[in-house]
């Protein structure tokens, strides 16, 4: 939760324009430093007919 502290002016509104809720998101976006990020494989199980999947989490620290 690096970013959790955003300022209430990036609070969303229904009645929000599209570009003015874009740059919204950004600047509470630019706030925020990436501790972890995540990828999750999917391999077809032949013999049960579905997918498999497989998370990974990664750490990354801030320099």
């Amino acid at each position: 939760m690096t970013g959790g502290a955003s300022a209430s002016r990036r609070e969303s509104f229904e009645f929000n324009l599209f570009d003015v809720q874009y740059f919204k998101v950004m600047d509470s976006a630019e706030q925020f430093v990436v501790v972890q990020f995540g990828v999750c494989l999917f391999l077809w199980d032949s013999y049960r007919h579905c997918f498999a999947a497989h998370p990974h989490n990664f750490c990354a620290f801030p320099r």
